[in-house]
């Protein structure tokens, strides 16, 4: 069996929890930064790098929530845009990206202000190419994520939209976790066998499709945990960073206090 070297977690619904203005759990997410440091110096202990849509500003503020990973372990931000290693602070563009981003460009510029004034919701900052965007007050995700879908049907060929608990992304197509994920490892030089990838919605689906371990919190969706669970990986009866924890101990055999 491949050893893990790698693992590889969403932020949303695995190390947050709930809509964005709550508070991250910072109880638990110091156990979390426990182990990574531990990481630093044990080489039997895979470090935790990050798998998001949200941008790089984003992803470099997670990791001073529970600590940073080696040089040369990349994340991957932006829904696969973008890879990031956060301890040299370098910054790469994913090849698959093309000239649907002048595409998207349009997108943001012309159609997203005219649907956000039309339905509300808002628009997260800090993102360099993507777009994300948040439900109105009381709109499940899901509902919001129908009607994004439907309004930019014409750019199908351009933009690929994928969602997570609390945004709809849409990013340039040829980039998505999936992409991102097998440059991310290409330059960390580790295989895609030896990753462990955690999520717990939609959008992680093209990772879990080529990650050697996969596994979800107890509040991934249900086609989150029918995806993980056949490809025979573990679902934590515990739900975000408690699951996150759990699911670590499983697959190192790591004791968190």
């Amino acid at each position: 069996m491949n050893k893990i070297k790698i693992i590889c977690s969403d932020i949303e619904g695995c190390l947050r929890e709930g809509d964005k203005f709550i508070p991250n759990n910072l109880t638990e997410l110091q156990k979390i930064q426990e182990y990574q440091l531990q990481a630093l110096d044990n080489s039997n202990l895979p470090p935790i790098v990050l798998c998001s849509g949200r941008g790089i500003g984003f992803v470099e503020g997670m990791f001073t929530n529970i600590g940073f990973p080696p040089i040369n372990f990349w994340s991957v931000a932006e829904n696969g845009v973008f890879i990031f290693d956060a301890r040299s602070n370098k910054l790469e563009l994913n090849p698959a990206v093309n000239k649907n981003i002048i595409k998207l460009q349009e997108i943001s510029q012309e159609i997203i202000p005219k649907l956000l004034k039309e339905i509300s919701g808002g628009r997260e900052p800090g993102k360099e190419i993507c777009i994300s965007l948040n439900p109105p007050d009381r709109m499940k995700i899901e509902e919001f994520f129908e009607i994004v879908k439907k309004r930019l049907s014409q750019f199908e060929k351009a933009v690929e939209l994928t969602h997570s608990t609390t945004a709809v992304d849409i990013t340039p197509k040829g980039a998505n976790k999936e992409s991102g994920l097998k440059f991310a490892t290409k330059k960390s030089g580790v295989e895609l066998g030896n990753i462990l990838y955690i999520g717990d919605t939609k959008g992680d689906f093209p990772a879990f499709e080529i990650a050697g371990y996969t596994a979800c919190p107890s509040n991934a969706t249900k086609g989150c945990k029918k995806l993980v669970e056949s490809k025979s990986g573990y679902i934590s009866s515990f739900s975000d960073v408690k699951g996150l924890a759990d699911i670590i101990s499983r697959f190192t055999k790591y004791k968190f206090e």
